[in-house]
């Protein structure tokens, strides 16, 4: 569909999302992802892989395609039902209920769907889905010969549900990839702790800590790196997406040589102005930030 190659991919859920304040609107990690990445990507260099059912009545990647995300990648399930879910959020401890009404075609992973075009991907980040289903996807996009010239680097992102459910594989995902996105929570409930770890020795994390900012930690042994940004200050309405949106912003920079504390910092900022509401489009019309400071590795 463009003119560009796809450097960066993005792969995860669509979802007809209930929220907290009974709406149902159209999310998803792979949705979040996207919105994110499509505020500071150059049109055409990004792409997403997902599942939906030919249950709607609308075309829910339209915009972002008019955003210039790539959607080779959606795949249209000819009678397939598009995933429902809730999330539930308690307005003060923020803490999370999470019911799966229907996970309906999103509960299978289709490695076939992965677009030809897609394999001189630079980046494949893994968004928040089934444990089970990123180690499929990690099998697939690792397999030998997968890529015709250098491989891409993966990163994954975690989810408190699915982590105190799924511990020892939610650690196994964290420990295939090459960056992990993570939150405090998270990684206090898997089987053995991510940061300062054994696992994390080597591996570059994002961890995220909601009011108090996001942090960079590479931890090399005889030499350390981190990063801290802080969160702006804002009335928490709602944090679903912010996560996904976060990891968006972030790697659509990096995949374009941008300083690593200028990307997590404006992934930040916009990640604090996705909670400020229900959903996450209303991020959609912040303006971009286009001074480049280039640096290496993701």
């Amino acid at each position: 569909m463009s003119e560009k190659s796809v450097h960066l991919v993005g792969i995860g859920d669509s979802v007809n999302h209930g929220l907290a304040n009974g709406e149902r609107i159209f999310m998803g990690s792979a949705y979040g992802f996207a919105v994110g990445a499509s505020l500071f990507a150059e049109r055409g260099n990004v792409g997403i892989v997902t599942r939906i059912g030919d249950d709607l009545d609308y075309d829910p990647y339209e915009t972002l395609r008019n955003d210039g995300i790539d959607t080779t990648g959606v795949s249209v399930v000819k009678g397939g039902k598009t995933a429902l879910l809730t999330i539930d959020e308690d307005p003060k401890s923020h803490a999370w209920s999470f019911t799966v009404e229907d996970y309906g075609v999103a509960g299978q992973v289709d490695t076939a769907s992965f677009p030809q075009s897609y394999l001189h991907a630079k980046h494949i980040h893994l968004a928040t889905f089934h444990p089970e289903r990123q180690l499929e996807w990690i099998a697939y996009l690792k397999s030998p010969d997968r890529f015709p010239g250098n491989p891409p680097t993966i990163s994954v992102d975690l989810f408190l549900p699915f982590v105190e459910k799924f511990p020892a594989k939610s650690h196994a995902v964290a420990s295939s990839a090459d960056l992990v996105f993570i939150n405090q929570d998270e990684n206090r409930a898997m089987p053995e702790t991510l940061i300062f770890s054994r696992i994390s020795a080597g591996r570059p994390m994002i961890v995220k800590t909601g009011r108090g900012g996001a942090y960079y930690v590479h931890d090399q042994g005889a030499k350390f790196l981190g990063i801290h940004v802080p969160a702006t200050k804002v009335n928490v309405v709602d944090t679903t997406g912010a996560g996904e949106v976060l990891a968006g912003v972030y790697l659509a920079q990096r995949i374009r040589d941008i300083d690593r504390r200028i990307a997590l910092r404006d992934a930040a900022s916009v990640a604090s102005q996705v909670v400020t509401n229900y959903g996450i489009d209303h991020v959609r019309t912040l303006p971009r930030t286009n001074t480049v400071f280039k640096n290496n590795d993701i």
